[in-house]
């Protein structure tokens, strides 16, 4: 065999078989105890069987990345997601709604108003110009939304 990844999750797989219940209640019990390994193991697991991650493996990994996300990660996050928002509500009022520009800006200042992504017709200008810049320019990906409320922006 050429790939030895691939003979490890053949053997792996072969002497594991049967097992996955069992092994991810190892893991399981592990990573209550403190183990953080443990929860790199149950994701191979899951991967080696094809099975999905259980719901302790999920929160443990969310739980994982909220404490290793930096201050400035979270702040720019934060940031990054307002000006989406901003983005998004004057789209939906431009495109959707067939407001003109400006409508659209008032309006979108207007819906906002107390939410975590207020701002005036000018903020919302600004921040749909700086989405709409960093789209064309292939920064798309930084507006990326998570749909873990542990990483959202507050209602």
């Amino acid at each position: 065999m050429d790939d030895p990844d691939a003979f490890d999750a053949e053997w792996r797989f072969g002497r594991f078989s049967g097992r996955f219940s069992e092994l991810m209640e190892r893991c399981h019990r592990a990573y209550k105890a403190g183990s953080t390994l443990a929860i790199s193991e149950a994701e191979d697991l899951c991967t080696l069987f094809g099975q999905p991650p259980s719901e302790w493996l999920r929160a443990a990994v969310a739980e994982l990345v909220a404490q290793h996300r930096t201050p400035n990660e979270a702040r720019r996050n934060f940031d990054d997601q307002v000006h989406y928002e901003r983005w998004f509500a004057v789209m939906e009022f431009h495109r959707l709604r067939g407001h003109t520009w400006e409508a659209s800006y008032e309006a979108a200042a207007e819906a906002s108003a107390k939410t975590a992504f207020a701002g005036s017709a000018e903020t919302m200008k600004a921040s749909y110009t700086k989405v709409q810049r960093d789209i064309r320019e292939g920064r798309d990906s930084k507006y990326w939304q998570p749909t873990d409320p542990r990483f959202r922006l507050p209602d």
